[in-house]
């Protein structure tokens, strides 16, 4: 036999298993969809993410337990509007929901507010319903104001009298 046949037998012997392996394959193609989507959490899953933003959310509601006008389409509760007072009824209902309209539709908003406490049963007569808005979420900015000059001016030196700013007092010598 020659050389050159022995190493084309040989290379036909070692490349055909590895043809067969490739295409093949090492897995079957029909591997169920759950193992492969496992990876990827849906949607309601309860990640500590999602956790966290909700109750995020359900903080800035109860601080601010007032319905806009943005909360409304017409006189019915919209999307946005049903998920703050979602919010608002997590742990509990607060004593008080704030309705921020016009005079002409603050009644109706009132209306709609009720008949959705009233279907998500939460005990009639333990929620107010008030016009106007929550007192606890505005403030005075004279607080803030009194403090701008305290952390508006610059640093001052104890030494110099001079400002940390002011380079004026500064020589340079070449």
């Amino acid at each position: 036999m020659r050389m050159g046949s022995f190493k084309s037998l040989a290379a036909c012997l070692i490349s055909a298993p590895l043809t067969l392996a490739l295409l093949a394959g090492c897995e079957s193609q029909d591997k169920p969809r759950a193992a492969r989507q496992e990876f990827f959490a849906r949607e309601n899953d309860p990640r500590m993410a999602r956790q966290t933003a909700q109750h995020q959310a359900m903080l800035g509601a109860q601080a601010d337990p007032t319905l806009y006008r943005c909360h409304f389409d017409g006189n019915s509760l919209n999307d946005l509007g049903k998920t703050k007072l979602d919010l608002l009824l997590t742990n509990g209902a607060p004593a008080k929901i704030y309705v921020d309209g016009g005079r002409d539709a603050t009644e109706g908003y009132r209306a709609a507010v009720n008949s959705y406490l009233s279907a998500a049963k939460v005990q009639e007569g333990s929620v107010a319903v008030e016009s106007g808005v929550a007192p606890e979420s505005i403030s005075s900015a004279a607080q803030a104001i009194g403090r701008m000059t305290k952390t508006e001016s610059p640093q001052t030196t104890s030494s110099s009298n001079e400002t940390s700013a002011d380079n004026s007092g500064m020589s340079t010598t070449k």
